[in-house]
C-alpha cells in the first residue's frame, strides 16, 4: 500500500518505556486499543455498516496512528458529503461503551 502523501515521514506509533527503550507491553497496548476500536466484531459490525465498501480493506489494515490520522482527514462514510469526524467521534464512543 502506498503511503498517504499528506502522511509526513516515518514516525514512532507508540510511546518507549520510561526508560525510553521499547516493551512489548506498549506495543501490545496499541494492539489492544486497535482491537477495542475496529478489531473485535462488536466494533468491526459498526464500522462495515458505515464505512464505504470500496475502502473497507485500506480502513482495516492501518497501524493505530495512521487510522486515527486518516480518519480525521479522509471521507470513509458511504456518502462523501458526510461529516465523518463527527460519525467517527459518536461511533467511537458508541463502541467503547459495548
Amino acid at each position: 500500500m502506498t503511503p498517504h502523501p499528506g502522511d509526513g515521514g516515518d514516525a514512532y506509533v507508540w510511546k518507549p518505556n520510561p526508560k525510553g527503550q521499547f516493551s512489548l507491553k506498549s506495543a501490545y497496548s496499541m494492539l489492544a486499543a486497535l482491537h477495542v476500536i475496529r478489531g473485535c466484531p462488536k466494533a468491526a459490525r459498526v464500522w462495515n455498516l458505515l464505512v464505504n465498501p470500496r475502502l473497507i480493506g485500506r480502513f482495516y489494515s492501518m497501524n493505530l496512528l495512521d487510522w486515527v490520522l486518516s480518519n480525521l482527514r479522509d471521507k470513509w462514510g458511504l456518502q462523501q458529503d458526510n461529516q465523518w469526524k463527527d460519525i467517527l467521534g459518536a461511533n467511537l464512543e458508541w463502541i467503547y461503551a459495548l
